[in-house]
């Protein structure tokens, strides 16, 4: 499911990605409603899961620019004596 890169994770418009040209074609040519429909489910299914991927690195990625924040802060505050010292 997952293979959105941290690239495209960062561009918080790519979470809204349209059909891909194929998948449209695929859909009007279903043969009968049943068929176009499961096309159609499919499709969501492969967005959506894609929409999960990306929102997920861009939370880790401010959870851990947070953390990084807060470690600087914490060590300039003690004057830095957790650096080996």
């Amino acid at each position: 499911c997952c293979r959105a890169g941290m690239m495209g994770a960062m561009n918080p418009l790519s979470l809204f990605m349209k059909k891909d040209e194929k998948d449209a074609k695929d859909e009007e040519n279903a043969a009968d409603g049943m068929e176009k429909l499961q096309k159609q489910i499919s499709t969501i299914e492969r967005q959506l899961c894609s929409m999960n991927c990306k929102l997920t690195s861009m939370v880790g990625a401010a959870a851990g620019a947070a953390a990084g924040h807060m470690y600087n802060k914490y060590q300039s505050r003690s004057g830095g004596m957790g650096k080996g010292g």
